[in-house]
């Protein structure tokens, strides 16, 4: 009995050893699965055993835009552009490997590039970063253009007869800073960028300057003029808007007569002072001979004479004018040049033209003479309004010029003079001009030039 029981206990034992065997041999096998799977996961294919982290992913917006540079700077390398479309504002730093090309496909640097230059620029706007920029060939270019005229009320720009409108954000460089459409002048020369009749941009290549005449007592209702063309009528304080560049200035009045050469710079005035010409005086009169085949031979008493400078000051008195140029008969005729201003119209006509044409010819000069006349009074004619007025009421101080006229101190107001006007403002001492157009309604009109840019 007892022998039984002890074998019943040592069978016992066998097979609780077994069991625990098994399940130590179990739980082994288990964790050793667990870790080679999870080494299995995290080796590279190098069969490194470093764990490999995922990176966030980048977000991506590439955008292709007709812009207009704003600024441009290739030492910091900012650049700031306003799309054509949206006239939205982006700033960029303009990092390697952006490529910049010409409209030809050219390569390009970025000190190549100036404000007012219309791109077609490529970029991610998640990460502000610039991939590609060409200057667009998608536009048509108007260049070196002249006697441009705004027209504010309607936003629109005329040149060569032909309108085209612009939006009010449309961007406009001079001297490369940003200006407005109403501070252009018709004497700026410009380039003018469009698509479809709209402008994109415009660039002045050659600005405008003023001239403020000094000393000019005695020649008070006589004439100045400036260059070739630009004749006027003196009067006190008066400031005229010019092209900048070098031109002759002559003033005039009975016997009394003065001339300086001067210099106009862009945004700047120039004073040009006549009184040292009061006390030694010869009696003078003004003429613009006005011949219809360029490049004729002008003679005055036998004297060949060059007249395309414009306007001549010679003495008064009685002169034998000759004009002729190869295949026109000559011209012949004494004229009397009084102590004033004249205009003399010289038409030379073809040597094969008979006789027997001259008195349609004369009549139909005298038709188009009377349209054109009529065409001319039509385009000036203002009216002063009874009933509206015109307030500039700011910068406080400033002196006011209204179509080179001086017009008062700010804050001043007078009856409206409808049509298109130009403003001349000086602040201290900066000088600005403006484009505005007066049209007669129920409302009276406000200006204020103060500047308003933020710093």
């Amino acid at each position: 009995m007892n022998n039984k029981l002890q074998n019943f206990f040592l069978g016992t034992l066998i097979v609780a050893g077994i069991v625990l065997c098994a399940v130590l041999f179990a739980s082994e096998s288990s964790s050793k699965a667990g870790n080679g799977a999870g080494t299995k996961n995290t080796q590279s294919p190098s069969g490194s055993t470093a764990a490999i982290i995922n990176a966030p992913t980048t977000a991506v917006d590439l955008r292709t835009e007709l812009a207009v540079i704003t600024y441009v700077n290739s030492g910091t390398k900012r650049l700031s552009v306003r799309t054509y479309e949206d006239e939205i504002d982006y700033t960029f730093y303009v990092q390697e490997p952006a490529l910049i090309y010409s409209e030809y496909g050219n390569a390009m640097t970025m000190s190549q590039l100036n404000a007012g230059n219309v791109i077609d620029i490529t970029f991610d706007a998640a990460s502000s970063t610039v991939k590609e920029i060409h200057i667009s060939d998608g536009v048509v270019r108007h260049l070196a253009v002249s006697d441009a005229a705004v027209n504010t009320s309607y936003r629109r720009i005329t040149i060569y007869n032909k309108n085209y409108e612009y939006s009010r954000n449309v961007v406009v460089v001079s001297g490369n800073e940003l200006i407005t459409p109403e501070q252009l002048s018709a004497k700026d020369v410009l380039n003018l960028y469009e698509k479809d009749g709209k402008v994109v941009s415009i660039v002045v290549t050659r600005g405008h300057g003023y001239i403020s005449l000094t000393g000019v007592d005695l020649f008070v209702g006589g004439y100045v003029n400036i260059g070739s063309e630009n004749i006027k009528t003196i009067e006190k304080n008066m400031m005229i808007t010019m092209t900048e560049g070098e031109y002759k200035v002559s003033v005039s009045k009975g016997e009394y007569y003065g001339a300086k050469t001067v210099t106009i710079i862009q945004n700047q005035v120039t004073t040009v002072d006549f009184s040292e010409f009061v006390a030694d005086t010869i009696e003078n009169g003004n003429v613009l001979f006005d011949i219809n085949v360029e490049g004729a031979n002008l003679y005055l008493n036998g004297k060949e004479t060059d007249y395309s400078e414009g306007m001549l000051t010679i003495p008064v008195g009685t002169y034998t004018v000759r004009a002729s140029a190869d295949g026109y008969e000559n011209y012949e005729q004494n004229i009397e040049i009084k102590a004033d201003y004249q205009k003399v119209n010289i038409n030379l006509k073809k040597i094969e033209e008979s006789k027997s044409t001259t008195q349609k010819t004369t009549t139909a000069s005298t038709a188009a003479s009377t349209e054109t006349s009529g065409a001319r009074a039509e385009e000036t004619t203002t009216i002063v309004s009874t009933k509206n007025r015109v307030y500039i009421d700011g910068p406080t101080g400033a002196i006011i010029y209204f179509d080179d006229s001086y017009l008062g101190v700010a804050p001043l107001d007078f009856a409206m003079v409808t049509g298109q006007h130009t403003f001349i403002v000086v602040s201290g001492t900066t000088v600005k001009s403006y484009t505005v157009n007066l049209v007669e309604g129920a409302d009276d009109v406000r200006y204020d030039f103060t500047n308003k840019t933020s710093n």
